[in-house]
């Protein structure tokens, strides 16, 4: 009779070690699941704050100026003057067929980073296409 009992107390010991296995590993998904979504909002918003600076540029008459005269320390100024602080930001110039030609940036990380890019036709009458990608980070 002893025995039995035995058996059935080491059973619960079992049954709670289980339960307490699940809870653990259920508690550790949702918080993964919790970080990385709040992770994907904020390089949402990173993106959204890229876009918006593109075009603010752009409609204050700066953007087009700026990237065909590759003026890296004034787009290197007016970027410390709209973005946060705690943003870092990498701007590039391409070619209309994706070709590299002059990029500048600032503390910018992959880490936690979105981008957005523009498409301008030309300048001054001339049309030579450029696209500007601006990559923001936390």
């Amino acid at each position: 009779m002893n025995s039995v009992k035995g058996t059935k107390g080491m059973a619960r010991i079992y049954d709670v070690i289980i339960a307490c296995t699940i809870l653990l590993m259920g508690s550790a998904m949702a918080v993964g699941y919790a970080l990385s979504a709040h992770q994907s909002e904020q390089c949402r918003d990173l993106g959204d704050l890229a876009s918006k600076c593109l075009t603010y540029m752009d409609q204050q008459g700066a953007l087009a100026p700026l990237v065909y005269r590759q003026e890296s320390l004034m787009v290197q100024k007016v970027l410390s003057e709209v973005l946060p602080e705690a943003v870092g930001y990498s701007f590039s110039v391409y070619s209309s067929g994706w070709r590299l030609l002059w990029t500048t940036n600032n503390h910018f990380s992959l880490g936690s980073s979105s981008s957005s890019s523009y498409y301008l036709s030309g300048y001054n009458g001339t049309a030579d296409p450029r696209i500007v990608v601006l990559a923001l980070s936390r």
